[in-house]
């Protein structure tokens, strides 16, 4: 029993994605969790914690709180320069591993659908 690391779940990979922890991310993908595992009876999937993550840290950095401290335009530029570069390797990774956003109007076709059909042999189009 390994208790050095987290137990494998999607839940801890959920987690990883919201902290933005590649290196926990890769080790759970690595590990075997599903990148397309659903999050919640929404069948929300991991793309879709990364995607509001990612926007909620654009829109805290162009909107900051009051009380925190305005950053002059060289300071905001290096800073969404770092959270950029840092979502960047996140995305390639969850990318590189299949990862999909959960269903939607827009998208007639489920993650778990689509694992299925193209396990099936079948193509989207």
């Amino acid at each position: 029993l390994d208790m050095e690391h987290p137990h494998l779940t999607t839940e801890r990979l959920e987690l990883a994605v919201r902290q933005n922890d590649v290196a926990e991310v890769r080790r759970l993908l690595d590990a075997g969790v599903g990148v397309n595992n659903p999050i919640d009876d929404d069948e929300h999937t991991v793309m879709d914690v990364f995607f509001l993550e990612h926007k909620t840290e654009c829109q805290q950095m162009l909107s900051p709180r009051s009380g925190q401290r305005h950053l002059d335009a060289d300071a905001l530029h290096d800073a969404f320069d770092k959270l950029q570069s840092n979502a960047g390797e996140m995305y390639k990774l969850l990318r590189d591993r299949g990862a999909q956003v959960s269903y939607s109007p827009q998208r007639p076709v489920r993650p778990s659908e689509a694992n299925s059909s193209q396990a099936d042999g079948a193509t989207m189009g």
